[in-house]
């Protein structure tokens, strides 16, 4: 080793220079190495930085993707809301107007049904009849009706001149042949019914107006013009209820019309108010009676009044069911600020997304890519003087490996090797690799030192200044956020308080309306049965009224037995001289001597004259004082009849 040391001391001394020379080279290499290290340390570093603003990009691209899709979504869902709001608030205002005015239609048709009622008001007789001609219709075919329900007038101005020129022929039945009606006839004695005018349209003489009558001028024409009918079969029993006669407006024209001068033939003539110009010169006025049954031409529209009120029921009852609706309202108004609430909340977010977070995110991304495109130049500068360095390096190497082998050379033949360096290799490795790990600690000292200068040179008091004041903004943003989050809150238990009230009152006023159905159904019910009631009790007074009248006759027929036989009855009140023996013995007889198909009024007139003779015979009243109490018996009676139809 003393040899060696030796040795080297002599190459030192010969390669000082050099020696100077390559620790001089070697300084300046090892400062712009560890210069380049620290570029590609900081180059490293913005690339991460760089690498985070990407990833912290995506990631603020993605919430805003997701939040303008939230945003779609939601205000697509807030105008499906208010759509639905809207048409639910149409659907109840609709209801509530088509209501007031169902109101309104209602009120008119309870009123005209109110005032049909009170002119329809039908008695226990009008029903029979109205029974009678039922079942007439239903067995015999050629019954069409009574005229009053084949026709009306073209205008309810006619009613009045109508029901003046038809009189009593406006209840009277028309047929198609006398045969039918006599059908009728022999059906009416059977039920012991009142007796009716017949027109049978194959034997009633009917005259055709004169053409000229419809060119008299004026408001006049023919009253059968001024007529509807169906079938129009039934014309000629018009024909011949109407003849010849002419409606005017005024009674004045009607007047000039019927005593026209120069006209031989006069001319019946009826005027709007009823009054009526006879052929023989009589003129009748319109009576208040005629007005009064004028009506009855309304009443075949008291079935219409009656059909409309019940469409116009069902359609109220759905009205109703659309007004329920009219409770959703509230539950969308609340789904809808709560939505809107939501909707402005993430809108808000979404604009500081877009204008806040992404531009400085853009801003610190270009700032970065500013500083690695500074960086790269230096870079690339260092990288190139490191080279050049070490081929100098290694020149300088060279020369003193030479002064070297020259000084050397004896003693590495004596050790065995080819030149010292080997044996520097092995001995001094150790040594080297301590020389390694100190310049490495250097060099990471050195580093550090060089960050911490650039990281002071960054100015990192203004940034952390400028993110404090960033997040002091958030943080009161945030604060008022939650004020206005709480004062929606209490809103919403507001309004959540409100639906359960409404919800709790709505169930409520369900149920009431539930009980309110129920009642009105039982009370149908019980109008129903009371009606039952009433059309048996009707038809109960029917049958009685008909026994009634067959027993006055059966009296009457006693009586004037009694009158004709000259048999004296004690009598109480009355004279058995006051019976008519002119008249028919039955009422059968009656309606079969009086009936007259062609002169329709003149079973009308003998069926009132044997009212008239039968209740002026109630009158007489005869004294059965005289007879035992055993003879007084009901069950007698009808014995001692019975014991008497059997003899005969």
């Amino acid at each position: 080793m003393e040899e060696y040391h030796r040795l080297k001391e002599k190459v030192c001394t010969q390669a000082t220079q050099l020696h100077q020379k390559l620790e001089s080279v070697q300084r300046d290499q090892r400062l712009d190495e560890e210069s380049l290290q620290q570029c590609k340390q900081r180059a490293s570093e913005l690339q991460a930085k760089r690498q985070q603003l990407v990833d912290q990009r995506i990631q603020l691209q993605n919430r805003l993707d997701h939040l303008d899709s939230y945003l779609e979504t939601n205000i697509q869902n807030l105008d499906q809301l208010k759509h639905e709001k809207e048409s639910i608030e149409r659907e109840v205002s609709q209801a509530n107007l088509r209501c007031k005015e169902l109101n309104e239609v209602m009120e008119r048709i309870n009123d005209d049904l109110k005032d049909a009622r009170v002119d329809r008001h039908e008695s226990s007789r009008s029903q029979r009849k109205a029974e009678n001609l039922d079942s007439m219709k239903r067995l015999f075919p050629g019954v069409y009706g009574r005229v009053i329900e084949l026709t009306e007038p073209i205008h309810r101005k006619y009613a009045v001149a109508l029901t003046k020129v038809l009189g009593k022929n406006m209840d009277a039945i028309i047929v198609d042949t006398e045969n039918t009606g006599k059908e009728c006839i022999q059906y009416l004695k059977e039920m012991r019914a009142e007796p009716e005018t017949f027109l049978p349209l194959n034997t009633i003489k009917a005259k055709t107006p004169k053409e000229m009558l419809r060119k008299l001028g004026g408001t006049s024409k023919l009253l059968i013009d001024a007529i509807k009918w169906d079938p129009p079969e039934i014309k000629r029993a018009l024909q011949f209820a109407c003849g010849s006669a002419i409606v005017c407006d005024t009674m004045e024209e009607a007047r000039k019309i019927a005593f026209m001068s120069g006209d031989r033939e006069r001319k019946k003539v009826v005027s709007l108010d009823g009054t009526l110009f006879q052929k023989s010169g009589v003129i009748s006025g319109g009576a208040s009676e005629i007005k009064s049954k004028a009506k009855r031409w309304d009443e075949k529209q008291i079935d219409i009044l009656k059909r409309n009120q019940e469409r116009y029921l069902e359609e109220f009852k759905e009205l109703t069911r659309v007004k329920r609706k009219g409770t959703n309202i509230t539950d969308l108004e609340t789904r809808i600020f709560g939505l809107e609430s939501r909707l402005k909340y993430t809108q808000k977010d979404r604009d500081a997304t877009f204008n806040e977070s992404m531009p400085h995110n853009q801003q610190e991304l270009e700032s970065t890519d500013e500083r690695l495109a500074e960086i790269a130049p230096e870079e690339c500068s260092l990288g190139g003087r490191i080279e050049q360095r070490n081929k100098k390096l290694e020149n300088i190497q060279t020369q003193i490996h030479d002064v070297e082998d020259s000084v050397f050379s004896k003693f590495c033949k004596n050790i065995g090797v080819s030149n010292i360096r080997q044996y520097e290799e092995k001995e001094l490795r150790s040594q080297q690799e301590r020389s390694k790990k100190k310049l490495e600690f250097s060099n990471q000292i050195s580093r550090l030192q060089n960050q911490l200068q650039y990281e002071k040179n960054r100015s990192t008091e203004e940034i952390v200044t400028k993110l404090q004041q960033q997040i002091q903004n958030e943080e009161n943003s945030i604060g008022n956020l939650k004020k206005e989050e709480k004062k929606c809150l209490k809103i919403i238990d507001k309004k959540d308080d409100e639906l359960k009230d409404s919800k709790a009152e709505r169930e409520e006023k369900k149920k009431e309306m539930d009980e309110h159905e129920t009642s009105i159904k039982d009370i149908r019910k019980s109008l129903t049965q009371t009606t039952k009631d009433i059309a048996a009790v009707h038809k109960q007074i029917t049958i009685q009224e008909s026994e009634l009248e067959s027993k006055r006759a059966e009296r009457h027929n006693i009586l004037k037995d009694c009158k004709i036989e000259d048999i004296k009855l004690p009598l109480l009140e009355g004279e058995i001289e006051s019976i008519d023996t002119d008249i028919p013995s039955s009422q059968g007889e009656a309606l079969e001597d009086n009936m007259d198909v062609d002169l329709p009024s003149s079973t009308s007139q003998s069926q009132s004259t044997l009212h008239h003779i039968l209740k002026k015979e109630l009158n007489i009243k005869i004294d059965f004082s005289q007879l035992n109490e055993n003879l007084k018996e009901v069950r007698f009676i009808c014995y001692i009849r019975t014991t008497c139809l059997r003899f005969i």
